[in-house]
């Protein structure tokens, strides 16, 4: 026989008090909302701390939930309450507030709307209740349904980023039918669940999907393309996270890496959102003669990733593009026009970012300095006359004195 710790401070089971406190009933799970407020306002020793209402959120919504404290907790319950997507308006709090407890309450059943809202906040553990209040014979015309009208779950499950939502889905269709509901396209951009769970940056419901076809499958499943030319890759730079780009890309044979890069501006798109990281995955994971090529591709507006990232007015990712640039070739690099005649400098001139600026012209010799800055657009427009529009008294000085000398 085990003797106890003499450390260890004896516990006693105390049935009204909080979680934090030891109290069996805040923790149980058994309590819905009312109920737990009602019983945090029966004694001060009963209130609500962030550990009850963090065991509500996982009883009611999801584990899903990053929340750790109790402001967290309290603006997560918020978002879910009174979440609106301008059709179905306060569903989900209708849902909350239903009574658990009366015998004689006629049961809510969740309605289609319902079930969207759940899924669309990421929901899980709501869904999965939401769920059993329908009888389970008809779930699958409900999604039969559903489908002929051109509204599929599993795409919203998908877009939602939540992979126990995206099973949930999965489980109401027989296993012979996943890969079909997979494939199908919505109705809004003609997107396959795949391109729903790489937009939404989750590795977990990318792989889940992805483990549906067969291996000899894969590739080809991540190159359909939406009704907007939209592949998987795509939208995995999209989503910005570099865990779901390298992912994807890592099913692509080494040998056309680059020419997806550049038939689909990836590169250009990930140094338009300022996304520091997945830029110097792109450019660290590729040889060095090929670097420069994939920085100077174009898009269809001639525009190359320098002037995505001046457009964004990011120093950061300026700075990782320049540096794998030679001297010489920076000048040339920095002069380059789109479509419009703008250069690198004339989307600075709007960013109202100085430090950017002043880090550019830096790098350049005074006399370049001066042909650049007296560049002009198509309209005739030099880098002085963006900087005047951008109502930025600070640039404007500044580039004024350096035109003085």
């Amino acid at each position: 026989m085990e003797h106890p710790n003499p450390s260890q401070k004896q516990m006693h089971t105390i049935l009204f008090a909080s979680p934090k406190q030891g109290g069996i009933v805040q923790s149980s799970g058994f309590l819905d909302l009312r109920s737990l407020m009602a019983l945090s306002q029966t004694c001060k020793a009963h209130a609500l701390d962030e550990l009850s209402l963090i065991l509500l959120i996982e009883n009611e919504m999801t584990r899903n939930h990053k929340c750790h404290t109790m402001e967290e907790a309290i603006a997560f319950w918020r978002m879910v309450c009174e979440y609106d997507d301008y059709q179905f308006y306060y569903l989900l709090k209708e849902w909350l507030q239903r009574d658990t407890t009366a015998t004689d309450a006629e049961p809510i059943v969740a309605t289609v709307a319902m079930l969207l809202d759940a899924i669309t906040l990421g929901c899980d553990v709501m869904l999965g209740k939401m769920l059993r209040t329908i009888p389970q014979s008809q779930h699958l015309p409900m999604m039969r349904e559903l489908e002929a009208e051109g509204h599929f779950l599993l795409h919203c499950a998908a877009n939602s980023g939540n992979v126990e939502s995206l099973k949930i889905i999965l489980s109401l269709y027989p296993e012979s039918e996943w890969l079909r509901v997979a494939n199908e396209r919505d109705n809004s951009r003609g997107r396959s669940a795949l391109h729903c769970a790489a937009e939404s940056g989750n590795l977990h419901c990318i792989r889940t999907l992805l483990d549906l076809y067969p291996e000899s499958e894969r590739f080809q499943a991540v190159l359909v393309t939406s009704n907007l030319g939209e592949t998987v890759l795509y939208c995995a730079a999209k989503s910005g996270i570099v865990e779901c780009f390298q992912f994807i890309l890592s099913l692509y044979p080494e040998s056309g890496w680059l020419q997806v890069v550049s038939t689909e501006d990836k590169f250009n798109r990930t140094a338009e959102s300022s996304n520091l990281d997945m830029l110097k995955f792109i450019l660290s994971s590729r040889p060095a003669s090929q670097r420069l090529r994939v920085l100077s591709m174009k898009d269809r507006e001639g525009r190359s990733a320098l002037h995505h990232a001046a457009i964004a007015g990011d120093i950061g990712c300026l700075k990782t593009m320049i540096a794998f640039y030679t001297e010489s070739e920076r000048l040339q690099a920095l002069c380059l026009k789109d479509q419009t005649g703008r250069a690198v400098l004339h989307f600075l001139a709007r960013s109202r970012k100085p430090e950017s600026i002043e880090y550019i012209l830096q790098l350049l010799p005074e006399s370049e300095c001066l042909k650049i800055e007296s560049m002009q657009d198509n309209k005739g427009r030099t880098v002085l006359y963006h900087t005047a529009i951008s109502d930025d008294h600070e640039i404007v000085n500044y580039i004024i004195d350096l035109l003085l000398g």
